[in-house]
């Protein structure tokens, strides 16, 4: 039969967190019985198999703005079966710490961006934006006056009422 040994995002270390508006991202997946991969699913999201062989494989996922949160299943369809593997990648709102990166950063909680203003940038209709704890402010390299991108329709949320400040 076939079975999924390990799973990585490309360019993503070891992490396995994506955010919201990711846009495509490349999974390598190690295991057995992956020759001749037919279809591969994250979640309700369709892949495209981009190479594979018995042991290995690389697919493609779109992973769009305004995505549902929280872990994700990949399956795959096989001439041996059909094989999952539970929470496989967890898709995460866009996620900011003042301890974060804006040029490194994926904007997951694992890797958050660092200011408000580059996330935002980031987002897509449908995206949360996530402030971790902390203070934001110009010291900390926001810039005020805070403007949302037009047309855009997403949501601004702290991760606590006392803590998180603007």
């Amino acid at each position: 039969p076939s079975d999924i040994n390990a799973v990585a995002v490309q360019g993503n270390g070891s992490s396995l967190q994506v955010r919201q508006g990711a846009g495509v991202i490349t999974v390598g997946v190690a295991g057995r019985g992956l020759k001749n991969i037919s279809s591969a699913t994250l979640g309700i999201f369709s892949g495209t198999v981009v190479t594979n062989n018995d042991k290995a494989a690389s697919l493609t996922f779109t992973i769009p703005s305004g995505a549902e949160v929280g872990p994700q299943t990949l399956t795959l369809e096989t001439p041996l079966g059909v094989v999952e593997k539970e929470e496989a990648i967890t898709i995460s709102k866009i996620t900011v710490s003042n301890t974060g990166d804006d040029p490194t950063g994926k904007g997951t909680p694992d890797k958050p961006f660092k200011t408000m203003n580059f996330a935002v940038s980031q987002a897509g209709s449908g995206d949360t934006v996530r402030l971790l704890n902390g203070t934001y402010h110009e010291a900390s390299g926001e810039v005020f006056p805070f403007t949302f991108p037009s047309g855009v329709a997403l949501t601004l949320e702290g991760e606590s009422e006392t803590r998180t400040v603007i």
